[in-house]
């Protein structure tokens, strides 16, 4: 599903995400962390797609399951939390996704450290949308230049700070 995904090929990806879904569930019941994470997987494609509204339905039952499991505070909790922020910031809900970026980024560091790639990808999250909608521009460029010093070689970093260098 994801390699189908990462084609563009968002009708098989989703057939195979959805089948891996229903395994998942099969195999750790409905209320579990790898079902929270393939619905996730799943919101992905959707996001991909540009349906978001399916997307951020996807995110929120996943996150839900998370705190329901007090699982959300932890690795999977951030990656749900990122997923769901750059639904919301695509779906124009610029203050709730940026609020769910810096809880995001708290967990991380809480994990990872000041250093990561979860971090990184975070603090690179936070620059695009800051410097999507015009504002921020010194520190989207902070972040993005923070991002690339993490990830250097990732091309959605560096795309990142040609973006916030063009805003400014």
């Amino acid at each position: 599903g994801t390699t189908y995904q990462g084609l563009g090929m968002y009708a098989p990806a989703r057939k195979h995400l959805e089948a891996a879904l229903d395994a998942s569930i099969a195999a750790h019941g409905l209320e579990h962390v790898k079902v929270a994470l393939a619905l996730d997987r799943l919101a992905g494609a959707f996001e991909e797609e540009g349906d978001y509204p399916e997307a951020e339905r996807l995110c929120r039952r996943a996150l839900a399951m998370l705190q329901r499991l007090g699982e959300a505070d932890g690795t999977a909790g951030a990656q749900l939390k990122g997923s769901l922020a750059r639904v919301l910031q695509c779906l124009g809900k610029g203050e709730e996704a940026e609020a769910l970026f810096r809880e995001t980024l708290a967990t991380q560091r809480r994990i990872e450290g000041d250093r990561g790639p979860g971090v990184a990808a975070t603090l690179n999250n936070l620059a695009w949308m800051y410097a999507e909608r015009g504002e921020k521009l010194d520190r989207a460029l902070q972040l993005a230049l923070a991002a690339k010093a993490e990830l250097p070689e990732v091309a959605k970093v560096n795309e990142t700070l040609g973006f916030v260098y063009l805003q400014k």
